[in-house]
């Protein structure tokens, strides 16, 4: 029995020294090799203006690029857990802010290839995507993702759950802005390497019974109904019938 402890005491001290090892040199990596690091892995992101260390650093600013178009992020921080490192899965907490957006939540990443994210918020103006909106279009309102935990890799996603919102949602089309009023989707895995939702609405002049399916080779796939209310704006209740087939109670079949 005192040989067991003698070796379990001894465990501890070296688990110890390695953690203050581990600690002493991220203390002093600059956070540029960070930055370098995720540009790497993820080139379209950029950050600027870094300052820190691996362990505990900022950036000044930062933008991710889609489809050509850059869409700034804010002010970036970030903490690295060396506890992570022990097990080979580096766990990242960090936050973006910047006017009336705000991003935050925890990301690891395993030896094999899963990124593993757990309590990431995002909350701000969805007219942030106005650029990536065909014809000129634009929307406004208030968005809102929360993904309690998911698991993904560079094929498929294999675990998801999270939430969406879009709040006094408005949009605009041929040179008019529509009221739609306030949305929400459940997501989950698909099974098969994507994304399932479930749409329904909150307070809206739409009544919304939409699952949308997703896979990365064949985009979203819409089924289910959308049944106007009296107060739905007429020029969007005229363009139901062109994507949808009327049913008795007033409601539209959507299969897109």
């Amino acid at each position: 029995m005192a040989n067991i402890l003698k070796k379990f005491a001894r465990l501890l001290v070296i688990f110890a020294l390695v953690a203050y090892f581990l600690f002493l040199v991220l203390s002093r990596v600059p956070a540029a090799y960070a930055v370098s690091a995720v540009h790497n892995a993820v080139p379209n992101l950029w950050l600027t203006g870094v300052r820190g260390t691996l362990w505990n650093g900022q950036a000044g600013a930062s933008q991710v690029d889609i489809a050509g178009n850059p869409i700034a992020l804010g002010k970036v921080s970030w903490t690295l857990s060396p506890w992570s490192l022990l097990v080979l899965s580096p766990c990242v907490e960090f936050k973006a802010s910047q006017a009336r957006q705000n991003i935050s939540g925890k990301l690891c990443q395993s030896a094999g290839g899963t990124t593993k994210l757990k309590n990431v918020s995002i909350d701000g103006s969805v007219a942030i995507v106005n650029a990536l909106l065909p014809n000129g279009g634009k929307a406004s309102g208030t968005g809102s993702i929360e993904v309690i935990s998911a698991e993904v890799t560079p094929q498929s996603i294999q675990k998801m759950d999270a939430r969406v919102s879009w709040q006094n949602a408005r949009v605009f089309a041929d040179g008019t802005w529509f009221s739609l009023g306030s949305y929400a989707a459940n997501v989950k895995e698909n099974g098969r390497g994507g994304l399932t939702a479930d749409v329904f609405d909150l307070d809206a002049p739409f009544q919304t019974k939409l699952n949308a399916d997703w896979m990365a080779n064949q985009g979203w796939k819409l089924n289910g109904t959308v049944k106007p209310l009296n107060n739905a704006p007429e020029l969007l209740v005229q363009a139901l019938p062109v994507i949808g087939e009327e049913l008795e109670d007033g409601a539209y079949k959507i299969v897109w």
